[in-house]
């Protein structure tokens, strides 16, 4: 009976952690559009500019990327081919 209640609170924390672990969209795509910016060298307005239109466009691609199911550089490559659409 000991091992089912400590597996039963082993659980639990895995599950908070989990939640923990998630990340919001809106994060994603700022560090996603900043990863870009930082790829392509830019720097300054050009940069400010760049990010600005890339978080106008990315979060419906990365909704159409979650819709895929992809992850991983699946992931990163579809919402990037997305975006410079």
């Amino acid at each position: 009976m000991k091992r089912l209640y400590a597996a039963a609170i082993l659980s639990l924390f895995a599950v908070g952690a989990y939640a923990q672990m998630q990340v919001k969209p809106e994060e994603r795509v700022a560090t996603f559009c900043a990863q870009q910016a930082r790829a392509h060298g830019q720097s300054g307005d050009k940069r400010k500019a760049f990010i600005k239109s890339c978080t106008a466009k990315a979060p419906e691609c990365v909704k159409k990327a979650d819709e895929m199911k992809v992850s991983g550089m699946e992931y990163i490559n579809s919402v990037a081919a997305c975006v410079a659409k």
